[in-house]
């Protein structure tokens, strides 16, 4: 799943939530990609968070 939060704050909440409901793991790169997240689960990505309100204008994407 691709999603996109628009404040360090959400993807901080999110990574936490998913990552303690699913026991997954984050990998965060780091400020050269705006902090992009990917979510694991047995060595596979489940989940890739991105922020919306440096990469993408938010006319262009749903909100999730």
């Amino acid at each position: 799943m691709d999603t996109t939060v628009t404040t360090s704050a959400e993807r901080e909440g999110l990574v936490a939530f998913l990552c303690d409901l699913f026991d997954w793991s984050a990998e965060v790169n780091g400020p050269d990609t705006d902090y992009y997240t990917m979510l694991r689960s047995n060595a596979s990505t489940s989940v890739r968070l991105g922020n919306r309100s440096k990469h993408h204008p938010a006319e262009n994407l749903p909100v999730h």
